[in-house]
């Protein structure tokens, strides 16, 4: 598994939801195993839910990948329960799909995702034949104790977002909040 994101909805800091990302294949003839499909062949976000002293659990998929939302990659909660995951579908994908990498924000109990932020290509990722991919999405506040470890409301308190757009010129975007002004 890829990025693993405990999120925290216990005052005191128990962990009680794990979010992991599974990317899945890079090749869209996964679409012709209908079988690893249902299981992730496009990727899929798992959610691990424990009981109150974590002692016992149950994994679901949260979110099943497609051809629109796949190759998830990164993790970072945004909100208590809001989640955003960068895809990461590789050379041979974007060609075969026409489609570049996203970063997408979830629900938690949504497995409808929207678009956060659609990446293009820069000058330079195109002369050297990559991909630009969000990696990196991070949310938090940079707290060094437990409760305000990443995935905790904590750290959600006053918190910086940042992805890096990999490949070509990697450059490292800090994603900040605008407000529309109102008429009148």
């Amino acid at each position: 598994m890829a990025d693993k994101l405990a999120h925290n909805d216990k005052p005191r800091g128990e962990l009680t939801v794990r979010i992991s990302a599974m990317p899945g294949d890079t090749n869209a003839n996964v679409a012709l195993a209908p079988a690893a499909v249902a299981r992730g062949g496009w990727g899929a976000l798992y959610k691990l839910h424990l009981n109150a002293n974590g002692s016992t659990g149950r994994i679901s998929i949260a979110v099943l990948g497609n051809s629109v939302h796949s190759s998830f990659d990164t993790l970072a909660f945004s909100a208590s329960n809001r989640f955003l995951t960068g895809e990461d579908r590789g050379n041979d994908l974007h060609e075969q799909l026409n489609t570049l990498d996203s970063v997408w924000q979830y629900r938690l109990g949504d497995p409808n995702g929207q678009r956060f932020i659609a990446l293009g290509r820069d000058a330079t990722s195109l002369s050297e034949g990559e991909d630009n991919e969000p990696t990196g999405v991070e949310v938090g506040s940079g707290k060094a104790t437990p409760a305000g470890m990443k995935g905790t409301l904590a750290s959600l308190t006053k918190a910086r977002s940042f992805f890096t757009q990999q490949h070509g010129q990697n450059t490292l975007w800090e994603i900040v909040r605008t407000f529309a002004r109102q008429p009148g």
